[in-house]
């Protein structure tokens, strides 16, 4: 299992992956560090508990075409 902190947000960012949030530092890196964690997760078939995400917050992360998508587990799991 990967925990996500603040390094995800929303789950619709993963619609346009280069958006951040104002306070990130450095914005550049910040999509750096996004895309290698997000092709890390799944190139491990990772289970991804992000805090941010709506309950309960715990699922995998899909690639389709050039885009990132949320797939939440079950809520009676």
């Amino acid at each position: 299992m990967l925990v996500a902190s603040d390094i995800l947000n929303d789950p619709t960012t993963l619609q346009h992956l280069p958006s951040h949030i104002r306070v990130e530092i450095s914005p550049k890196q910040g999509l750096e560090t996004r895309r290698s964690f997000l092709q890390d997760a799944i190139d491990k078939s990772a289970l991804f508990f992000v805090c941010h995400y709506p309950f309960p917050g715990f699922g995998n992360i899909a690639k389709e075409d050039l885009r990132w998508k949320w797939i939440p587990i079950a809520e009676n799991l």
